[in-house]
């Protein structure tokens, strides 16, 4: 019994301390709170708290919280092949801005000159990636088609470039690596590169009313997590 009050206790702690919200005890093992970016349940004695997306008025945070959820990218270049020479060119990669739970930002990506897209931004380095809460639980889970602005998705102009520095290489090497384990298998004789996104501009569409532009100074001083 005194153990059973002390973890009620906690759970009313924790949900005074997280944010003011909407709290619902439904009997003696199952309470639910509910407030962006936390829900927080108690079911069967457990206390469990999953991540949800941060509010829309925080468009920076919304943006850093959609690169870190995300595990891979589509990547726009301009062809360089023929007969689409010139033309827009979509493509997917795998994607991390660091281990689960440390973010830069930044997004990584594990790299081959034999690559398609990889060829045409050897020609023209510039490009633009978009990533999508699509890809997580959170719009199934709402019921939100890709293309609902709820269904929140970040879009990332920049410059791709190979990682030169030995400690940041060593970090892209833990953020890919530790998201995609099975890369460190993959075939020696490719050789295989670290490469960065260098990003320019951010545009977000997570709620109604158009895109946002996405600060980059608060874009990297904001935490997602």
């Amino acid at each position: 019994m005194e153990h059973s009050r002390t973890s009620f206790a906690l759970m009313f702690f924790l949900v005074g301390w997280l944010a003011q919200g909407n709290a619902s005890l439904n009997n003696r093992n199952h309470l639910t709170y509910v407030n962006s970016p936390y829900e927080i349940q108690r079911e069967n004695n457990l206390t469990v708290v999953r991540a949800e997306p941060p509010p829309h008025e925080l468009a920076a945070k919304m943006a850093r919280y959609i690169v870190h959820k995300s595990d891979w990218t589509a990547l726009a270049t301009t062809s360089t092949h023929e007969p689409i020479k010139g033309f827009p060119f979509a493509n997917i990669f795998s994607v991390s801005d660091g281990p689960i739970h440390k973010s830069k930002g930044i997004p990584y990506f594990y790299l081959t000159d034999m690559e398609i897209s990889v060829q045409d931004l050897k020609e023209d380095a510039r490009t633009t990636i978009t990533m999508s809460l699509a890809q997580t639980n959170f719009c199934k889970k709402h019921q939100y088609d890709p293309e609902d602005p709820l269904c929140a998705h970040v879009i990332l102009t920049g410059t791709l470039v190979r990682v030169t520095d030995p400690s940041e290489k060593n970090f892209a090497r833990q953020a890919l690596f530790s998201r995609h384990p099975e890369m460190k298998d993959w075939p020696k004789d490719h050789g295989w590169w670290f490469g960065k996104l260098v990003i320019s501009k951010i545009c977000l569409l997570d709620y109604f009313g158009g895109i946002k532009d996405v600060n980059l100074d608060e874009y990297f001083a904001t935490n997602p997590m």
